[in-house]
């Protein structure tokens, strides 16, 4: 593992990354039928993102989970539970609907089973033939399913929100911590 990037600057980067991949892939979507998608580098184009967007998603969570024991570890973790998300970006599905921090967001993300992602559709028009395409696009919401001994638990996290969220926690502790 790279020790830069239990860093808050390594963080941040392992955000962004995941941010230029799912605006990557709504771009790809938007552009799908475009003059030059008739060329062989992109016949596999679509097969890139999904599984490129699920390992950033891992490596901002366990970057994040380290950086925030690491805080943990060395200052109080009062002043760690003190920054709070803006906007929540992962709740439970079902019977409570709970509303997830951000530390146990990458722990679901860390201990999820699978990553479902979420389809919707997006509509293109190709300028030169004025006709109108209906793109599937993965949306931003993933649905992540795993186990806690025999319980199955569903989590709906939001991963451009959730990278929104550890960017500013990443900066947060830049800021506090110097780290």
């Amino acid at each position: 593992m790279n020790k830069f990037s239990h860093t808050s600057a390594g963080l941040k980067s392992l955000c962004y990354e995941l941010c230029v991949n799912i605006h990557g892939n709504f771009h790809r979507a938007a552009t799908i039928f475009g003059p030059r998608w008739d060329k062989p580098i992109y016949e596999d184009f679509s097969f890139h993102f999904e599984p490129t967007i699920k390992v950033k998603t891992l490596e901002v969570a366990i970057h994040h989970r380290s950086l925030d024991d690491l805080l943990g570890d060395c200052q109080s973790r009062t002043a760690v539970e003190a920054w709070n998300a803006e906007e929540p970006c992962g709740k439970l599905i079902g019977s409570s609907g709970s509303i997830l921090p951000l530390r146990e967001c990458s722990n679901k993300v860390i201990h999820a089973d699978s990553f479902e992602y979420q389809y919707g559709s997006y509509q293109t028009k190709d300028f030169e033939t004025n006709q109108t395409y209906v793109n599937s696009v993965e949306e931003s919401e993933l649905i992540l399913v795993g186990r806690h001994g025999k319980k199955e638990w569903k989590v709906a996290l939001d991963i451009l929100l959730y990278a929104e969220n550890v960017y500013q926690y990443a900066h947060y502790a830049e800021q506090e911590f110097g780290i």
